[in-house]
């Protein structure tokens, strides 16, 4: 069965914050961490980054940027994930940006962010600063954050090795604005019964969200993009915790351009949650899939992804 975590402070508090609640956020946060200022144009914005302190700085390491869901933190974004116990495993820079009030720009009016050339000028400091490689740079986010994904990697392709949003769906705003045309291996995880950001589609759901595509959709542009001939396999995961109301498929899309394939995570009878994880927005969010470790099968997605030398 897989482990799951007691969070017993903050599990079921955000959906209470959700609904407006300034206290709950502040007592629902780890402590705060460290920042690193980024500055970009004339503005500035800060974000936590965690570097593994046994590792030989003269060897580039990888980065992988997680963006945080609406309301959420850097911190709370490290507590659900734990990248940076992975990190110094597996030897990987990890990033954990600040959004601006809160909740990331994937907003076509909303003009007091440009989260996309945030996001690219922390890529260029974590790389000069930290000698991060910069042909093995990977994105994740969720919900809001999963969102902002799929806006930055049609933006900025050519930063990035790989995407892995959870979560969290493309705007029809990126998807009428069509496909980057660099080869982007992507991950997709997805609840069939989320109700926030739901598996067919759909426009705000009480939370201000913007129309945004299916998760069908989703995947239908990544594959056309990539290239990719279709259905490689679609394999039923072990129901390791049947108590938890799910069970999970993988889905992968191959004969993709540089290898650039596309792998959908279906998690069936699943909620607005991160697999292999009870520190989750929950109360109200749905079931959470236990059968396996979304950060686990992040990273082992990225590790098999870097960018390559020609072509990209």
């Amino acid at each position: 069965m897989a482990a799951r975590k007691s969070r017993t402070a903050c599990t079921g508090a955000l959906a209470v914050l959700v609904a407006g609640s300034s206290l709950l956020l502040t007592a629902c946060n780890p402590a705060r961490m460290p920042r690193e200022t980024i500055h970009y144009g004339n503005q500035s914005r800060t974000a936590v980054v965690h570097v593994p302190p046994n590792w030989d700085s003269a060897s580039p390491l990888p980065l992988v940027i997680a963006l945080h869901g609406m309301l959420n933190t850097p911190e709370n974004t490290e507590e659900q994930t734990d990248f940076a116990k992975l990190a110094d495993r597996e030897g990987f820079v990890v990033a954990y940006p600040d959004a601006r009030l809160g909740f990331w720009n994937i907003f076509t009016t909303r003009k007091d962010a440009d989260d996309i050339r945030f996001i690219s000028a922390l890529v260029d400091q974590l790389v000069a600063a930290h000698q991060v490689d910069p042909t093995r740079v990977y994105l994740t986010g969720s919900s809001n954050g999963g969102m902002l994904v799929h806006a930055i990697a049609r933006a900025v392709p050519e930063k990035f090795a790989a995407i892995a949003p959870v979560y969290g769906s493309m705007t029809r705003a990126i998807e009428r604005a069509g496909p980057p045309g660099l080869p982007m291996p992507t991950l997709i995880i997805h609840g069939t019964a989320d109700y926030l950001l739901r598996w067919n589609g759909g426009g705000s759901s009480g939370f201000g969200l913007p129309w945004y595509t299916s998760v069908p959709e989703t995947v239908a542009f990544w594959t056309a993009n990539n290239g990719c001939s279709g259905v490689v396999e679609t394999t039923a995961l072990p129901d390791t915790d049947p108590t938890d109301g799910t069970t999970a498929s993988r889905t992968v899309y191959g004969g993709c351009s540089d290898n650039a394939e596309v792998v959908l995570y279906t998690i069936y009878g699943g909620g607005h949650n991160r697999p292999g994880t009870l520190h989750n927005p929950n109360g109200g969010y749905g079931r959470v899939c236990m059968d396996f470790n979304a950060t686990e099968v992040m990273w082992a997605f990225f590790r098999a992804h870097p960018r390559p030398a020609v072509g990209r």
